[in-house]
């Protein structure tokens, strides 16, 4: 605890002025201002990497985890009402692997998606990608 004790006259009166403050809360304060510092400081680089990224993909979704919820970033306009259906990520997988995978890559893209192995997977890998081929519409 900090205090302050200040000793005012004010015309006739005599007035004791007293602040204080609590250190434990001011140090949690800035605790929190540099974590949100931080948080934002990373949603802005992560804003910057989905824009970059959104320029190559027309299709982009987080995946959270805890809930395996999905959380669209980029979608394609012609496939949005498919898309948009698919609230987790066990159905978009479901759906990609239907649709769109070819034969030969289906089994590579099961292993590859497959939420209960990737954290261990991919725990001291700071950024990992696969290129898998699939088919389009037009072939």
């Amino acid at each position: 605890m900090q205090s302050d004790l200040s000793y005012l006259i004010v015309g006739k009166k005599k007035y004791i002025y007293v602040t204080y403050q609590d250190v434990s809360a001011l140090q949690k304060n800035e605790e929190l201002s540099n974590a949100l510092h931080y948080s934002q400081k990373r949603d802005e680089e992560l804003t910057k990497a989905l824009k970059a990224l959104g320029m190559v993909f027309t299709n982009i979704f987080l995946v959270h985890l805890e809930d395996q919820k999905v959380e669209w970033l980029k979608i394609q306009a012609d496939k949005e009402n498919v898309l948009k259906q698919c609230q987790n990520v066990c159905e978009i997988g479901k759906l990609i692997h239907d649709n769109y995978m070819l034969p030969e890559c289906q089994n590579d893209y099961l292993e590859f998606t497959d939420l209960d192995t990737i954290s261990e997977r991919f725990e001291n890998i700071r950024f990992f990608g696969i290129f898998i081929v699939t088919w389009t519409d037009s072939g």
